[in-house]
């Protein structure tokens, strides 16, 4: 009876191992998305920066339908307002929006990737403000 009574022990003092590796969400993706008007949410198919002309580039939908140009003239984190060297535009289905104010923010950069945010307000191709952010896109 003590013979069953420790196995009854031992069974029931192991568990299955809840110790695995729990997948980290919060890691960051190589991403591009934008809100038009404060609407839904866009998620580009392609983003990068392209170094040697200071310009963030974004497509969306067959043929680059929407597209998401970001020129700079400086690309160290810091924050850039919106004019003099700095533009925000979007083509959507041959309408043109450009970006008239706000400000767009590199929070990081490496030789490989950057991140960030745009906020801006402006006219053309029906829109009134863009906001996006992108994180760890590609720098070519």
């Amino acid at each position: 009876m003590a013979v069953v009574a420790v196995m009854a022990l031992t069974l029931t003092s192991c568990s299955e191992d809840d110790s695995a590796p729990v997948e980290n969400n919060n890691i960051p993706t190589n991403s591009f998305t934008w809100t038009e008007n404060g609407g839904a949410q866009t998620v580009a198919d392609s983003a990068f920066y392209d170094s040697q002309y200071k310009t963030i580039k974004a497509f969306k939908g067959a043929n680059m339908a929407k597209f998401v140009e970001v020129n700079l003239s400086a690309d160290a984190p810091a924050t850039y307002p919106v004019g003099s060297g700095y533009a925000v535009s979007y083509l959507n289905a041959g309408s043109i929006y450009a970006a008239s104010a706000g400000s767009i923010v590199i929070s990081a950069k490496s030789t490989t990737a950057m991140s960030g945010t745009i906020t801006s307000t402006g006219s053309g191709a029906g829109v009134t403000s863009l906001n996006a952010q992108f994180t760890n896109i590609e720098v070519r």
